[in-house]
């Protein structure tokens, strides 16, 4: 042992900020209704400002909007951590009633050098609604001398039926004997 008589040293440490696990709300809506509230992205409370950014991926079920609702985010597109803290809309596929899902990952920068924190699921419940029914319209030709009354009664109540309704028409051809 001996005693250090050289003079005091100066050191730098440097810490650069990792991204978090961030935190998204879930968001529920009707067959081929966009969403209306939810999807909203939280920066992990670890964190700071130096989380600038999310990375949206694995967009199923459907396509996914900025707050706006018209302005579609693509898979493996950067939104501003702002974008994310207004929230997302989501539209479910049409006529689908599956549920939608996109995977997202904070960052500290619009890149994947900045990505950090574990990839946190958004899962959008898709609640299916009655659609209206659908019908084409009909057309029939009938040979009445094929048919004993009740046949023809029937024909003719048919006829009148689909007559009024707006739905098609059926031609009676009487007997041609």
């Amino acid at each position: 042992g001996g005693v250090d008589t050289t003079g005091p040293r100066t050191f730098t440490i440097t810490a650069t900020p990792v991204a978090d696990t961030p935190s998204v709300t879930g968001a529920a809506t009707l067959e081929d209704t966009q969403t209306t509230s939810g999807l909203v992205i939280t920066r992990n409370a670890a964190d700071g400002a130096e989380v600038t950014h999310f990375k949206i991926t694995g967009i199923t079920g459907g396509t996914l909007f900025l707050n706006d609702g018209v302005s579609a985010v693509a898979n493996g597109t950067f939104i501003t951590a702002a974008q994310g803290a207004a929230g997302l809309k989501f539209t479910p596929a049409a006529n689908s009633v599956a549920n939608g899902t996109f995977d997202l990952q904070a960052a500290t920068a619009a890149n994947d050098t900045g990505l950090g924190g574990s990839v946190v699921t958004a899962t959008i419940t898709v609640t299916p609604v009655n659609d209206a029914p659908s019908f084409a319209a009909l057309s029939a030709h009938v040979e009445m001398d094929t048919m004993d009354g009740c046949e023809r009664r029937i024909a003719a109540l048919a006829a009148v039926f689909l007559r009024e309704h707006g739905i098609g028409h059926v031609t009676l051809q009487p007997e041609t004997r």
